[in-house]
């Protein structure tokens, strides 16, 4: 299992942690405030740019994919990085 990222371009499988929240941001009682835990998630996406401390991934690209737009950006926190598999040769 790999936390290390692949090079802009590469098609990737990630899993994460994230952050949780009770509810809404309401009151709530201590004990259901401390029965939390971060919520695991499953992203693919193809690598824009990681730094020091976080990876970018965008799960749509256009066909001209060297310079053309992206949806569904993504940023994850490296920290929070569970695996990382490559799914495809960078484009």
């Amino acid at each position: 299992m790999s936390r290390r990222i692949p090079k802009p371009g590469t098609l990737c499988y990630i899993e994460w942690t994230d952050h949780y929240q009770v509810g809404d941001g309401a009151w709530v009682d201590r004990e259901k405030a401390s029965s939390t835990k971060p919520e695991f998630c499953r992203s693919v996406g193809w690598v824009l740019k990681a730094d020091k401390d976080a990876v970018a991934i965008a799960a749509h690209i256009d066909r001209d994919s060297h310079t053309g737009d992206v949806g569904g950006q993504l940023t994850i926190l490296k920290a929070n990085l569970l695996r990382v598999e490559v799914l495809g040769e960078p484009v």
